[in-house]
């Protein structure tokens, strides 16, 4: 089992706590892609298609996804903001964060010895947190390989985006439309070049990784 950081923005981190995004979108690495061939059905797509060539043969995308595979965990890097670091008499450093999405705060974590840099009070902290302070889990149940423009409604709302917002028009905007907003946001022109993107769909745990991995252990 391996385990992966990810960053979520705020909007998708609440979709995350509410349950309402079980999947989600990354692009691929052109470098990979470039030699993609294009699956002729959903059939292909079952199958593990696109292949691509390697040193070992022609193997399915799906097996170079960088972000793990059914049963590998990811932890979720989200926006925090350090509210309370006391530094203990035995010199542990506890810190307190504030979660952005729903301004709840943490228990005191122990700052990592590892990292440099040392927690600012009213500062957020960078790429997310660290991993020690993560309280979302996502297991990976699938990975699949796909131009982004194959996402159907079906699975805009599993990316969290059931609840459409309305235009200036005051016309109702489906959730396939707000995606293709919000990935047009983040990815520029990769929407309109229909690039390759794998989808990852996962169960979300509400708990931090560790925490998560210590319990599976002391269960087996």
């Amino acid at each position: 089992m391996k385990v992966k950081p990810m960053i979520f923005n705020t909007e998708m981190v609440c979709a995350l706590l509410d349950g309402r995004k079980v999947q989600t979108r990354r692009p691929v690495n052109p470098d990979l892609s470039w030699d993609f061939d294009e699956p002729r059905g959903p059939e292909d797509v079952a199958a593990g298609y696109p292949y691509v060539e390697t040193e070992d043969g022609y193997v399915s995308a799906v097996k170079l996804c960088p972000f793990g595979h059914p049963g590998d965990l990811i932890y979720v890097r989200e926006k925090m903001k350090v509210t309370n670091a006391t530094q203990m008499v035995w010199g542990v450093l506890q810190t307190v964060v504030e979660y952005v999405a729903d301004r709840i705060k943490s228990k005191p974590i122990a700052w990592p010895e590892r990292l440099k840099d040392f927690p600012r009070v009213g500062k957020c902290l960078s790429n997310g947190g660290p991993r020690e302070f993560s309280r979302l889990t996502l297991k990976v149940t699938s990975v699949r390989v796909e131009r982004v423009q194959d996402i159907t409604k079906e699975d805009a709302i599993s990316e969290g985006f059931q609840l459409p917002p309305v235009d200036d028009q005051d016309f109702v905007i489906g959730a396939r439309t707000n995606f293709r907003h919000a990935w047009q946001q983040i990815y520029g022109d990769h929407w309109d070049n229909n690039g390759w993107v794998w989808v990852i769909d996962f169960e979300v745990i509400h708990q931090n990784v560790d925490s998560y991995l210590a319990q599976q252990e002391s269960a087996a």
